[in-house]
């Protein structure tokens, strides 16, 4: 098995870190930097409530190692490794264990099962006590009973970490049973069962800290913040037909408590700040992949202005990605459009996106027409007199575009 490891203060971390949306493991914060930088790592999908429950939690007491792994739990998928355990033995309860062992118990756990008509059904299993010991421990092929095993460990020689069950292969001639009430042992704990009631949960967290910091954790509340402030404002927008102004703080009243705690700490640790903004929110919407139900669009655009900066940016994203639906509802739906933006350049990007749609294009011919360069210009007649429907060719004709004139046109181009 591949095993990542980071040194942290002299100690190897062996437990493995993945993305839960992605197939690969993590081996450093600046992998994990990057990722936030492009945008690509992700929580969204989680449950908002939960998600946003957590990033109070942590704001309210981020010095709580279970607050901390809580949240990381919403980004990353942690898979422990035993030699994580030998590490802890090592540097934290001082032993010089150097490897784990599964001893085999000669007594066998019973589990009864009640059934009908006061029938009793006896399961019988293996037990198994997983321990750690140095490497003058030979552990030899035969089971042992618990009284021995009890014995080693109370030498010195092995330090029990947990208790497993297994199916029951072979039945032996004579039945001993364990007795849970007899096992006083102090066991470690399991790392299927990893929880702050561990003696080790601390250590564990402090070593994720090391490779997933104060810094990094706070860049993901910062996103995840600016996330749930936008889908709160979508919501009231979407809302807004059976709402009032007055009521938008019942929507984001309690993100903005969250975001302005959240500046308190960015503010004592170098962090950018949130921007309670909605202009740059709804913006920030857009360049990180979470974009808004159009109708919230509409309702946003209509009541509120963009900064002649959030115009050229919004402009260039509409020409990267070629969103035309975007660009047709600030035409139709935000006053400071002409003056805003530049259409003409809008325009000849967007209409390369119809060559083989004769409706769009006939759209394009009658809105835009005094924008097209003569290229787009041939090209959108092309497309209506190609698709052979009398429908749209009607209509350009109307316009005062013969086919005569497209093909001249088309020809002078060529020659």
């Amino acid at each position: 098995m591949l095993l990542y490891k980071i040194i942290w203060k002299g100690e190897a971390l062996y437990m493995k870190i993945r993305p839960k949306n992605f197939a690969f493991y993590i081996n450093d914060n600046l992998e994990i930097l990057n990722l936030i930088k492009e945008n690509r790592l992700r929580s969204y999908e989680n449950n908002k409530v939960t998600l946003q429950n957590d990033i109070s939690d942590f704001l309210n007491n981020p010095t709580s190692k279970e607050n901390i792994f809580k949240y990381l739990k919403n980004y990353f998928k942690f898979e422990f490794d035993e030699n994580d355990l030998l590490d802890y033995i090592q540097n934290v309860l001082k032993r010089k264990d150097t490897k784990l062992v599964d001893i085999p118990l000669k007594e066998l756990l019973m589990h009864k099962i009640g059934g009908f008509n006061d029938t009793l059904t006896v399961y019988l299993y293996d037990l198994i006590i997983k321990c750690s010991c140095n490497s003058s421990f030979e552990l030899e092929n035969r089971t042992y009973s618990f009284n021995e095993v009890k014995d080693i460990i109370s030498d010195g020689k092995l330090y029990p970490i947990c208790k497993k069950v297994v199916e029951k292969r072979d039945m032996p001639e004579e039945i001993s049973l364990y007795k849970a009430q007899n096992d006083d042992l102090n066991y470690l704990g399991s790392l299927n069962k990893f929880n702050k009631n561990c003696s080790y949960y601390d250590y564990f967290i402090n070593k994720i800290m090391n490779v997933i910091d104060f810094n990094i954790l706070m860049q993901l509340i910062r996103s995840d913040l600016v996330y749930l402030y936008s889908d709160k404002l979508e919501q009231y927008y979407l809302d807004k037909y059976h709402s009032d102004e007055n009521e938008k703080q019942f929507y984001t009243e309690k993100i903005q408590s969250l975001i302005n705690k959240f500046n308190g700490y960015a503010k004592t640790y170098g962090i950018n700040l949130i921007f309670l903004d909605e202009s740059e929110t709804f913006l920030t919407s857009f360049l990180n992949e979470y974009v808004w139900n159009d109708y919230a669009i509409k309702e946003f655009l209509s009541e509120n202005t963009l900064t002649k900066m959030q115009a050229e940016v919004l402009e260039n994203y509409i020409i990267e990605y070629e969103y035309s639906d975007l660009f047709e509802i600030l035409r139709d739906y935000y006053s400071n459009f002409n003056e805003q933006f530049n259409v003409e350049r809008l325009v000849n990007a967007l209409v390369s996106q119809y060559t083989n749609d004769e409706y769009n294009s006939l759209d394009y011919l009658k809105y835009y027409r005094k924008y097209l360069d003569e290229n787009r210009l041939n090209k959108l007649l092309q497309v209506i007199y190609n698709s052979g429907n009398e429908e749209t060719i009607n209509e350009v004709i109307k316009l005062g575009y013969a086919q005569s004139n497209a093909i001249s046109r088309n020809r002078k181009k060529n020659n």
